[in-house]
């Protein structure tokens, strides 16, 4: 009776030692396990030797597997290439109804006049105000990206990329509409009206004895509508070549912020962002606006009899930035104090405040998922909105220096950025982006 109530006290014992070394307490297995080390057999669930096949027949095996493969991709191949529809002949695009003196089925002289007989191709079908080069002859407009001008801007066509060129980022011309048209020339006077009136609302005066000449400044940031102005001038005159230069590239957008393609898709072109600040802008983008504008201001001015000024528009530099920025105030923001909230603890610009515990950005502009209206907050003592933060402005390069020189904040960084005598610097190739924009001022010269 002792022996077996020993032997029984080792055999739990055994099951309770073997049970922690089963990760997932497989019961049959500890069982097994205790009863051949009880009697002293081999274990079964240990290492052991098997019969191994040998290497010569298993290459063999291993090439025939591999011939199956490429069998098979050549039979499934050809299956389908012989189960695809035969190429469509010029017949087959022509209706089938028969005429006075027509034989059913075949199609008309009128009807064959417009297929390529080489190719059996259509012409591509033109849509109503997007006239169609005469000499094109393409079956599927929508696989090339070709672009088209609406009908009264002076052209017309079809404008194909270059080779060169990815489609994909090839920039669209737009369709404008005759409405459209008038709409835009409109604003071109509008603004043309407002730097030869000298409208303060509009452009402030610099008057800091800076320069020998009258210098205004813009109120606001360049706007989306400002800038699709100038685009859309472009295309209804024609330039086409230097609208592809100009445009935006919203791709931007999704660099490096991965989640914007609703920005992406809608923020320069839709009428809700219209009074936004434009971004996205290579640099000399922004000088081929300011020669624009130039020109149509010059061209006005000259037509008046009593004005006997020259007009410039160009990026103002670093010092009449800095200074219209503080204008009569000091300190190291445009608002003159320390402090980027005021008295009510309200935010006094669009920059990156602060993240909260889940570390998302919290941004102090209520309504400004990224960037804010070209007139948000107050202005400083100039009339300036937004000199500091929404978006970072370009000024003249520094000489010596080929980087471009952005003063003034950002929507995304932090409030430091904000401070007037802050620089930072960004190669030219990097000027698209969708926190930088800009902020023209004008030099008017008496001749």
């Amino acid at each position: 009776m002792e022996n077996k109530s020993k032997t029984a006290t080792d055999t739990e014992q055994l099951l309770r030692q073997a049970a922690l070394f089963s990760e997932y307490d497989e019961r049959e297995t500890v069982l097994d396990m205790t009863a051949n080390f009880l009697l002293n057999e081999t274990p079964a669930y240990g290492p052991h030797k098997t019969r191994s096949i040998p290497k010569f027949y298993l290459n063999i095996f291993l090439a025939g597997l591999l011939v199956l493969g490429i069998g098979l991709f050549f039979l499934l191949r050809g299956s389908g290439n012989s189960t695809q529809p035969a190429k469509s002949t010029a017949a087959e695009h022509t209706q089938t109804t028969s005429g006075p003196g027509q034989e059913p089925g075949k199609p008309s002289g009128t009807e064959t006049a417009g297929i390529t007989a080489a190719t059996g191709d259509r012409p591509a079908p033109s849509r109503p105000g997007t006239p169609v080069a005469e000499d094109s002859t393409q079956t599927d407009t929508e696989t090339k990206n070709d672009f088209y001008v609406a009908r009264g801007n002076g052209g017309g066509g079809r404008i194909a990329p270059p080779a060169r060129v990815k489609r994909d980022t090839w920039p669209e011309i737009p369709e404008i509409s005759e409405a459209e048209i008038a709409a835009n020339e409109k604003r071109k006077a509008d603004m043309v009206k407002a730097i030869l009136k000298q409208e303060k609302r509009s452009w402030p005066g610099m008057n800091f004895e800076i320069s020998p000449n009258t210098l205004l400044i813009s109120a606001t940031e360049v706007s989306n509508q400002e800038y699709r102005t100038f685009l859309y001038d472009l295309v209804i005159n024609n330039r086409l070549d230097e609208f592809r230069a100009a445009a935006i590239v919203d791709s931007m957008w999704n660099r490096p912020y991965k989640d914007n393609e609703s920005y992406r898709k809608h923020y320069s072109t839709h009428p809700a962002y219209n009074d936004y600040p434009v971004v996205n802008l290579r640099y000399g983008s922004m000088l081929a606006y300011c020669r624009w504008l130039s020109e149509l201001v010059n061209k006005a001015a000259a037509d008046r009899p009593r004005n006997n000024n020259s007009y410039e528009i160009r990026l103002p530099s670093e010092s009449e930035w800095m200074l219209a920025a503080l204008g009569n105030q000091t300190g190291p923001y445009p608002w003159g104090g320390p402090y980027v909230r005021n008295s009510k603890g309200l935010f006094l610009a669009n920059f990156q405040a602060f993240r909260d515990s889940s570390g998302r950005v919290q941004l102090p502009y209520k309504d400004a998922s990224i960037t804010a209206p070209v007139i948000s907050y107050f202005p400083n003592s100039v009339g300036l909105y937004c000199i500091s933060g929404n978006v970072a402005e370009v000024v003249q390069p520094v000489p010596g220096n080929d980087s471009l020189l952005i003063k003034g904040g950002a929507w995304n960084m932090p409030a430091h950025f904000m401070q007037v005598k802050n620089r930072r610097f960004v190669s030219r190739d990097s000027a698209a982006q969708s926190f930088i924009g800009f902020r023209p001022i004008v030099e008017i010269k008496t001749k």
